[in-house]
């Protein structure tokens, strides 16, 4: 037994220098540079209205801050002060963009069948960049953008993000209430029942 543990470990340290196949083809850089291109073009139409006129360095310190909250899940409605989101906004939006659209890239290429003109709703989706990363998904894996967005997060604050994201892509991004917290039935999460 205590051979077999080391054994597992260098095993599975070998599986980590692997590429995968999904994410390793030549579809998939291509993917990711097209992926790269459209998030370079967007990002700045709203990134700039939300960081205008803000101190970079405090906005990271309260991003951090508020990062550590999130981590713990002890974060409430009033952390998420305007600069701790323009720090989350700094530190987090463009990975959690560029990773939900490599999410469903890579899925759509191993063949997972994803519609266009699909109701895509991102739960507790803070500033939007979740259903970003799906649009610029959508865009590069169907030729254009059908599909209705929809953004549900319990910390109201978060609404001028995503009407700022709204106002870049052109394009309507209700944004309504949910508490993951709570049960569905619950009456914080009428919003999201009602889709």
């Amino acid at each position: 037994m205590r051979l077999m543990l080391p054994l597992l470990l260098l095993y599975n340290a070998q599986a980590l220098r692997t590429p995968h196949p999904l994410l390793s083809s030549a579809a998939a850089h291509a993917y990711r540079a097209q992926a790269g291109r459209e998030f370079a073009r967007v990002a700045p139409l709203i990134k700039a209205p939300l960081l205008q006129d803000s101190n970079k360095t405090e906005d990271l310190a309260a991003g951090k801050a508020l990062l550590k909250k999130m981590d713990r899940a002890a974060q409430t409605p009033a952390d998420l002060t305007t600069i701790a989101r323009r720090g989350y906004i700094r530190t987090v939006y463009d990975d959690r963009a560029f990773q939900v659209c490599e999410l469903f890239g890579a899925a759509h290429r191993a063949g997972v069948k994803l519609a266009p003109g699909a109701r895509v709703a991102s739960f507790g989706g803070g500033p939007g960049c979740c259903v970003l990363g799906y649009r610029v998904f959508e865009r590069i894996a169907f030729g254009s953008a059908t599909s209705r967005l929809w953004v549900y997060d319990y910390a109201e604050a978060w609404r001028d993000d995503v009407a700022a994201l709204a106002q870049a892509l052109g394009e309507p991004i209700p944004f309504g209430a949910c508490d993951l917290s709570r049960k569905l039935a619950a009456p914080e999460n009428a919003e999201v029942r009602a889709l």
